[in-house]
């Protein structure tokens, strides 16, 4: 259970660089504004 807890916790803390380079690439490739 608290290794559960540790990988969601590395989860959230990386949660806001990927989103960033989720809009990254979406302003590169034009993921989401087709």
């Amino acid at each position: 259970m608290f290794s559960l807890h540790v990988q969601f916790y590395s989860i959230f803390s990386h949660l806001p660089s990927l989103i960033l380079l989720f809009f990254i690439f979406d302003v590169d490739y034009g993921i989401i504004s087709n």
